[in-house]
């Protein structure tokens, strides 16, 4: 059934919000202020999804994409918003969850930054295919749409445009290695593995564009404000930010603030290969990371040595777990805690371990504002601590995707709450 209706608002997803009578409508690719009509496809306890059938009006803050495919490739949701439009929907999102999910009325969040580029930014691709048909014919290589069938895409314009010079050569290879793996599982099913569908790797870095997760690549992060220059070794399958412009900025901005505190000693959790851990070595008498990826941690460690940092200690396990034990090593009261845990969050026990422990101040970076929520309404149930200031971060234009950094400080720190 088609429905003329008008969007008032986007969902935490990206998705037009709009209402028949008291029934709510998501219709992707839409923009508030628009004017639709739309056919409903799937009638959900709460909600409804819907698919544009005819734009009938234009919301003034439209803009045209720059990919033929969006609309149907479920990459990007924003590309039809001006880039204007889109962080200050972000920073609005970021006020709205924190009000919704950690009780916060009274709330100020300063203007997301980003960088200048719009496209062209992102250093990782990961296309998907499905497993070869009886033809050993893979099909589409690209990105799943709403509907999650994988859609083909043979050019990403919010990729670098290394990747997407690479990008023909790869998808070559992967049907051609397709071909040959139904080949060898015919002539020996016994031995051979059988083919199934997967995800490729295409990571832009400063050598070149690698597919091979094992690959160790280098990244140089440059520190305008410190005048200091870090390199970084990791494998290519490993966590990094995808964003090379943006990402200086926010490290040094968890720089700053974890340095406002005065603390004499940092902790990295949830490090990665030590990005915030040895950026800010210089400004700590002892830096200590924890991660529970092993390559990751031998990343970290011999990113320190080439690094020549020697007050940076690194190890591995369940952040729950190796937390109990640093603390006797490191006073709360001296200490300053960097979170940058996966999208899930915290657990409520690690939350209450890192209470317990009462650093002088916590900067929460998160990839997720509702999980960030509700584990701020944890921190803040502890009267000693309050936010002073909340930042959000553009890495992933053109997506609903959010970096979102919390500073969180105990009332025996000079920081003031929501200093602007």
């Amino acid at each position: 059934e088609e429905y003329t209706v008008e969007i008032t608002g986007l969902t935490s997803m990206g998705e037009g919000v709009a209402r028949v009578s008291d029934f709510v409508l998501l219709i992707p690719f839409t923009a508030p202020g628009d004017k639709v009509i739309v056919r409903v496809w799937r009638i959900l306890k709460q909600h409804a999804k819907a698919d544009v059938v005819r734009l009938v009006e234009s919301s003034s803050d439209r803009v045209e994409p720059k990919c033929p495919l969006f609309g149907e490739c479920g990459g990007c949701q924003l590309q039809h918003l001006s880039i204007e439009t889109q962080r200050e929907w972000k920073r609005k999102h970021v006020i709205e969850t924190l009000k919704r999910l950690a009780g916060i009325q009274t709330i100020y969040v300063h203007p997301i930054i980003g960088g200048d580029l719009a496209y062209g930014y992102r250093s990782k691709l990961t296309p998907h295919y499905d497993t070869p048909n009886e033809e050993a014919d893979i099909g589409p290589i690209g990105f799943r749409t709403q509907r999650m069938r994988i859609l083909d895409v043979p050019h990403c314009p919010i990729a670098t445009d290394e990747i997407n010079t690479a990008l023909p050569f790869v998808r070559e290879q992967a049907r051609e290695n397709a071909k040959l793996a139904v080949k060898n599982y015919r002539d020996d099913p016994n031995h051979a593995r059988k083919p199934r569908g997967a995800t490729l790797l295409l990571r832009h870095h400063q050598n070149g564009v690698t597919t091979n997760h094992k690959e160790i690549i280098s990244e140089t992060l440059k520190l305008h404000s410190t005048k200091k220059e870090l390199t970084f070794h990791f494998q290519a399958g490993d966590f990094w930010q995808n964003n090379p412009q943006v990402l200086p900025m926010l490290v040094e901005y968890v720089i700053s603030q974890a340095r406002a505190s005065s603390a004499r000693f940092l902790i990295d959790l949830y490090c990665g290969g030590g990005l915030f851990a040895l950026s800010s070595a210089w400004a700590f008498e002892q830096v200590v990371g924890l991660e529970i990826s092993e390559t990751n941690v031998q990343s970290a460690r011999a990113n320190a040595r080439t690094n020549n940092i020697t007050n940076a200690k690194f190890e591995a396990g369940r952040a729950e777990d190796l937390f109990a034990n640093i603390v006797d090593s490191f006073p709360g009261s001296a200490s300053a805690v960097v979170l940058d845990p996966p999208r899930a969050g915290c657990s409520p026990d690690f939350l209450c371990q890192l209470l317990d422990f009462g650093p002088q101040s916590i900067v929460y970076v998160s990839c997720d504002p509702a999980t960030q929520a509700r584990d701020a309404a944890i921190i803040l149930a502890d009267s000693r601590y309050s936010i002073s200031k909340i930042s959000p971060f553009d890495l992933f234009p053109q997506t609903r995707h959010i970096e979102n950094v919390i500073t969180f400080v105990s009332s025996s720190s000079a920081a003031s709450p929501f200093s602007e």
